[in-house]
């Protein structure tokens, strides 16, 4: 009976969707600050890990550290100072959308499924079954450190083509891409 419970758990619930899981925010080190639809909420490592359900916007100051944890699927740390926005975490499709309005420094792991990264208003990092650094950079870009898994794909804003970029590699994304 408890691996059929398993089964049922595990298995997704209609098409491009998983069962719904909870969506986590931690606070490793510092506070955050929350904005979940007209309710502001300091957060801190004390509190432990808070549920977050729709969209959710949160900031962190320097020296602070996050976690935003899909569980069993992805997960993505955040060093400050830092703003992001989720635009929808509830329904929990397999393609999950963040964007990062500006980030002293990022980490994303992605286990199953995707997770598309918009950096400010740079472009969109496509990210799957892979590990990713993002650091932003002083004049205003971000620098990409593909840590292992498969490629991910970067699309500048306007564009019509996305650029791979390959494991235990860099790029640095300017004002005019890659």
């Amino acid at each position: 009976m408890r691996a059929l419970v398993l089964v049922l758990f595990l298995a997704p619930a209609g098409e491009g969707k998983l069962p719904s899981l909870p969506v986590e925010l931690r606070v490793i080190q510092g506070r955050a600050v929350l904005l979940e639809g007209t309710e502001v909420v300091s957060h801190s490592s004390a509190r432990g890990p808070r549920a977050i359900e729709g969209p959710v916007q949160f900031e962190i100051g320097p020296g602070s550290q996050a976690e935003i944890l899909w569980r069993g699927r992805m997960s993505l740390r955040v060093s400050g100072p830092a703003a992001l926005h989720v635009p929808d975490s509830s329904t929990r499709p397999l393609e999950t959308r963040v964007e990062i309005l500006f980030a002293a420094g990022v980490e994303l792991e992605v286990r199953r499924g995707a997770m598309r990264a918009q950096l400010s208003d740079l472009g969109e990092l496509e990210v799957k079954r892979s590990a990713v650094a993002l650091g932003e950079l002083s004049q205003g870009g971000w620098e990409i450190l593909h840590r292992g898994g498969d490629p991910v794909r970067f699309s500048a804003s306007g564009a019509t083509d996305a650029q791979e970029i390959r494991s235990g590699t860099r790029a640095r994304i300017e004002a005019h891409g890659l």
